[in-house]
This record gives structure tokens, C-alpha cells and sequence, in this order.
């Protein structure tokens, strides 16, 4: 649930967006502010599919903060927006974000007809764009390869676990546990029993192979950051009535959570055609970091 009083405030910043008539010099992004404004309705209103959307792009780590930000800030994240679409300094907490130009540009290669995305071939709303794309960019220090610029970059726009980290610190939150393992592959039933009960109080984000959702098919190599939106079950049993010793059968055993994942937060395990067994969940398992709420 939005924390409401955050979110009232949030709806004024937006409400006067909407009535802003100072527009020239906010053409750049490719937006103008009642497209905004609605945009920042949509992604506030706690709709199940009206969440960030990374669309085509690698932006999935950015998308699973900015859905906890959304949840525990919702005026950080309005106002945020709001500065970097009007050219003004744009902090996210403790974090200055000055995205390069080349975040902009691509901005401005939209058609007069393609207002919702940036570019269209990307499917990315023009709020998530600015907000996601210019938090990447913004973050060099962390990306020893790349600054990320455009939807199909893939290597410059890939999360690391401490960037992550640095981003939620940022905003107040406080790292509970890491069990992501970068280099070698090593989480399993161990992990995920540690990492699963911080779900009730604050936020679960875990390193996936998005073949998870493919039922068996797909890599299972770490390629893709979810948010655990709600406890997780072992053939409809709570995962907190087992143990490192007690663990079901993991050919045989499925599994049901509801997950944060592409802009839905209804997204889950248990809505994919197949539920997948517990063995291939591990697979694509890479661990997760537990994070308190943001204040």
C-alpha cells in the first residue's frame, strides 16, 4: 500500500505540473507537462499494472527501486521526475542526479505521434525513461563499462547488487541481508529460506534468471532483478513451516509468490502456465537483498 500521507503530497506536486504554462523550456524530453502529469497519475495510483516499466530496455534494477520508492515515497519519486523534466537539480535523497546529454537526445528522437515512448521500438514511457534511464546514466562510478544512454544498450544498464544497494541507502533505507553471489552461482534452498521472511516488513529484492516466469525453458544464468511482493509458498504451504533440513522435494514441489516484475506487481509464480518445481526455481534462484523500509 502507497504510505498516504507521502502520497498526498505527491498528488499536489502533480496537480501543479498540470497547471504549469511555462513550457518552452521543457520540450527537450520529449513530454509536456499534462502528458507528464498523467503519466505520474498512472504510475502513483497503485494500480496493479500502473507500476514502472522498463518495456524493452535492460532497466530492471532501476525499475524494482523506483517500485519501492513509489510505495514508501511516493513524493520522492514525483518530485524527482518533476526536476529532472524541468531542468532543475534532481536529487533522490542523498543522491545528486545529473544524467548526460545523451539521455535527453534519445529523448528527442521521438516522433510528434509517439508520445508515450522514447523511442517508440522501445515501448518505454517517457516517466520511466526520464526517471530510470537518467538514475543508470547517472551512476558511472558503478559501471566500469559504460554510461547507459539508450533502450538497447544491455551491458551498461546491468544492476550490479551494490548498485542497488547504494541507491536505497540514498533514499534512508538500510541493507538487512545480501545473500547475491556476483561470480559463482551458489544460492539455493539455504538463501532463499533466509531471504524470504524480510518480505513482511520492508523489501525483498531478488537476482533472478527471467526464465523463471518460462516455466522450464530459458537460461537460468542471473539475468533479471524482481521485487517479492508477497510471501512465498511451497505447494500452497508458507515457506516459514520449513527448514534447511525439512525442505520438500524439489522436482516433484511448486512454487507460488507474487512478484514485482515488467511494470505488473500481480505478476506471480503461480499465474505462469506451468507452476514451476521447486528445482528450477532454485536455478534461476541468484539470492536476494533484504532492504528496511524507506522512511
Amino acid at each position: 500500500m502507497i504510505n498516504a500521507a507521502a502520497l498526498s503530497q505527491a498528488t499536489a506536486l502533480i496537480t501543479e505540473l498540470r497547471n504549469t504554462r511555462q513550457f518552452d523550456s521543457y520540450k527537450a524530453w520529449g513530454v509536456n507537462n499534462v502528458e507528464l502529469a498523467n503519466q505520474l497519475n498512472e504510475r502513483v495510483s497503485g494500480r496493479s499494472t500502473s507500476w514502472p516499466d522498463q518495456g524493452n530496455t535492460s532497466l530492471c534494477g532501476p525499475a524494482a527501486f523506483m517500485f519501492c520508492l513509489i510505495h514508501d515515497r511516493p513524493d520522492l519519486y514525483v518530485r524527482y521526475i518533476i526536476d529532472l523534466w524541468a531542468g532543475r537539480p534532481a536529487t533522490l535523497g542523498s543522491r545528486n542526479v545529473r544524467p548526460g546529454p545523451n539521455v535527453q537526445a534519445t529523448a528527442e528522437t521521438m516522433t510528434s505521434n509517439s508520445h508515450q515512448t522514447i523511442p517508440a521500438a522501445a515501448r518505454i514511457n517517457a516517466v520511466d525513461w526520464i526517471s530510470m534511464a537518467s538514475l543508470r546514466n547517472d551512476s558511472p562510478d558503478l559501471n566500469p563499462f559504460a554510461n547507459y544512454d539508450h533502450p538497447s544498450a544491455t551491458v551498461s544498464a546491468i544492476t550490479r547488487p551494490k548498485y542497488l544497494q547504494d541507491w536505497f541507502h540514498a533514499v534512508g533505507a538500510t541493507t538487512l541481508l545480501d545473500n547475491t553471489n556476483e561470480i559463482i552461482p551458489l544460492s539455493d534452498w539455504k538463501e532463499l529460506l533466509e531471504i524470504a521472511p524480510y518480505q513482511a516488513s520492508g523489501w525483498v529484492a531478488m537476482l533472478v534468471s527471467a526464465a523463471m516466469f518460462q516455466g522450464a525453458g530459458g537460461t537460468t544464468s542471473k539475468n533479471h532483478w524482481v521485487v517479492l511482493n508477497g510471501p512465498i509458498s511451497i505447494n500452497g504451504r508458507p515457506i516459514s513451516g520449513y527448514t534447511r533440513a525439512d525442505k520438500p522435494d524439489l522436482e516433484t514441489a511448486s512454487v507460488q509468490a507474487r512478484v514485482f516484475t515488467w511494470g505488473n506487481e500481480a505478476q506471480g509464480l503461480a499465474t505462469t502456465k506451468a507452476l514451476p518445481h521447486l528445482s528450477h526455481f532454485l536455478k534461476c534462484f541468484h539470492g536476494g537483498i533484504a532492504f528496511s523500509s524507506i522512511p
